[in-house]
């Protein structure tokens, strides 16, 4: 999307590439390029010449074409999470798509799951946000930050000077010294999201119900302004030229 021309581009590749499972589950931005995390691995796509060099789908001992939830960039190593546990390479090998470039950890490494959702750097180590916890990287093994038990964490995220860690309708805090804090109440919705509002707040993508702001100890919510339904029932234009549509409440409209 270009902002000045209000104009998009498509990149049409992945769609049009023979890949069974074609989503994209996210980005991750160094200089000029672009890793785009997917169904299938992750593709290295390059800025100044609008294209894709190449994709790594294979790491290590995992199956191939497995899907990255989630991908960092992080003391000269590439990391990412996958539904079969983490791995990384050193970002200076030239071929990284070849299997062998690739360390691997599963629980047998001591994640609380291999099913990892989510990767920040914080604090000078790995953290990574599994379906059975939230695990730190050690001097020889992953360990379990036991104050989140063994709850599923969905996304990380650093705001100003701490982790923040969200699960499925929770969100808590991770200080450098280690110590963790409950953010706001619990919400009665699935969390899809969390990131930074620009001004060191947090903000949450928030499933069916916008995005939440913390103001204090509460959740804010903000809706998109428009329809609440993708299914409309009907549609008049009345005589000022105004369109009206009439969408219902559910996915049903």
């Amino acid at each position: 999307y270009d902002p000045a021309k209000q104009t998009w581009q498509y990149i049409q590749d992945v769609l049009l590439s023979d890949k069974t499972r074609k989503g994209i589950t996210g980005f991750y931005q160094l200089g000029d390029s672009i890793y785009v995390n997917s169904d299938f691995g992750v593709s290295l796509f390059l800025r100044s010449r609008f294209e894709f060099r190449e994709t790594y789908s294979k790491f290590g001992s995992f199956p191939s074409s497995i899907r990255v939830n989630s991908l960092t960039i992080a003391g000269g190593r590439i990391w990412v999470a996958t539904s079969s546990g983490v791995a990384s390479a050193d970002l200076k090998n030239l071929n990284l798509s070849a299997p062998t470039a690739w360390t691997t950890a599963t629980v047998a490494d001591g994640l609380p799951s291999s099913r990892a959702n989510a990767l920040a750097y914080f604090n000078g180590t790995i953290y990574v946000g599994t379906d059975a916890g939230l695990a730190r990287l050690g001097q020889s093994s992953w360990q379990l930050v036991a104050a989140l038990g063994a709850r599923q964490i969905t996304r990380l995220a650093l705001i100003g000077s701490r982790l923040y860690v969200a699960g499925t309708t929770e969100v808590y805090s991770v200080g450098i010294d280690g110590g963790v804090t409950s953010v706001g109440p619990n919400l009665l919705a699935t969390i899809n999201d969390i990131a930074n509002d620009g001004s060191g707040n947090v903000v949450l993508g928030v499933d069916k119900n916008g995005l939440a702001f913390l103001r204090g100890s509460a959740w804010s919510f903000k809706f998109p302004n428009g329809p609440a339904s993708n299914l409309f029932i009907s549609l008049k234009v009345d005589t000022a030229g105004v369109l009206w549509a009439a969408s219902g409440i559910n996915d049903r409209g």
